[in-house]
């Protein structure tokens, strides 16, 4: 077994906010007119304008029309103090912006290779949307003042609407050749998958190598190495196949049951966003939820609670509850459509 030792202390320690020239964003847009926002109060002035200041050696921020405001962080790295990231409101430029049209991997999809699986690692890249430059000519369609004066970014950052397509493209570039052979990618999730163990640790070793060489660290917290049960993208993945996560499961199953038109749209909200996600894990859900939808239509301001929405609301939640694990498709079997 190979000694993953050195590599993970060099990902620890060199992390850096540096990026690949050859990928870069924002993307075409139109002129910036209408883009310019007035000032707004925020928070206390340590908070605020704490974070403006980055770390030694970073190059993420420079003194440069978009008001911002501050969004705590967890300390991903002892060289990085704890600040607030500045968070500008980027809504106005990214309405004129030419949209990215690189598409993210359709998630159900990708876990279809995973048949044979018996042993898998989970990677998670740190401060990824950092290490992309925003292309040359385009870094002023950042800029945000404070009290401080201006800053603008010269990498990518959280706001801006082709962030996650064109980080999907950047990684998608780097691990072209083990995409769909032991690797899937979701932006900054990496899944490698193999059959063997010794096999495995070869190809954590070769994905490990090759983000090292294009400066691309990752959050060994957040790692998980060498698992036959690992959690990814909100689905638990063993050899026996895909199946819900049981913290999101037990949040279902404790829903109270709501009492107003407000409560009902969260609810049926939350429904609507957790079956999405879910939805192939429960047969006929369409079905079992129509009496609770149907609550929502009409002119009508009050909540009407009627037997059917109730035995509706039940019986979804019992559904999530005892929903099958999907084993992985055999291709080399017939499908009954």
């Amino acid at each position: 077994m190979k000694n993953f030792g050195p590599l993970v202390r060099s990902l620890q320690k060199n992390c850096v906010l540096g990026a690949l020239s050859t990928y870069e964003t924002l993307r075409d847009s139109h002129k910036g007119e209408g883009c310019r926002q007035p000032a707004y109060r925020g928070g206390p002035y340590h908070t605020c304008h704490g974070s403006t200041d980055p770390p030694s050696g970073a190059t993420a921020l420079r003194g440069g029309l978009f008001p911002h405001d501050s969004v705590p962080k967890e300390p991903e790295h002892p060289r990085f103090p704890l600040a607030p990231l500045p968070q500008p409101d980027y809504r106005g430029v990214n309405a004129v912006t030419v949209r990215y049209p690189y598409l993210l991997p359709l998630v159900p999809v990708a876990l279809e290779q995973l048949r044979g699986t018996k042993i898998s690692t989970k990677l998670d890249l740190r401060s990824a949307y950092n290490l992309v430059r925003i292309r040359a000519g385009d870094k002023w369609k950042t800029t945000f003042h404070t009290t401080k004066g201006h800053y603008k970014y010269l990498v990518m950052t959280f706001g801006l609407t082709n962030v996650r397509a064109v980080f999907q493209s950047f990684i998608n570039e780097i691990l072209r050749d083990m995409i769909r052979q032991y690797v899937i990618t979701y932006i900054d999730d990496i899944l490698i998958f193999s059959s063997l163990y010794n096999e495995h640790v070869e190809h954590v070793w070769r994905v490990l190598a090759r983000l090292l060489q294009h400066r691309l660290f990752v959050n060994v917290e957040k790692g998980e190495f060498h698992h036959d049960t690992i959690t990814f993208l909100g689905y638990v993945i063993s050899q026996k196949g895909v199946q819900m996560d049981e913290r999101k499961v037990e949040a279902v199953t404790n829903w109270p049951k709501p009492t107003t038109m407000k409560e009902q749209r969260f609810t049926n909200f939350t429904n609507e966003g957790f079956t999405n996600f879910y939805r192939r894990f429960i047969i006929g859900y369409s079905s079992i939820a129509s009496p609770l939808t149907s609550l929502l239509k009409g002119p009508s301001k009050h909540l009407r609670w009627t037997e059917e929405a109730r035995g509706a609301f039940m019986k979804l939640k019992c559904s999530f509850a005892t929903a099958p694990i999907l084993r992985h498709p055999d291709l080399e079997c017939p499908f009954i459509v």
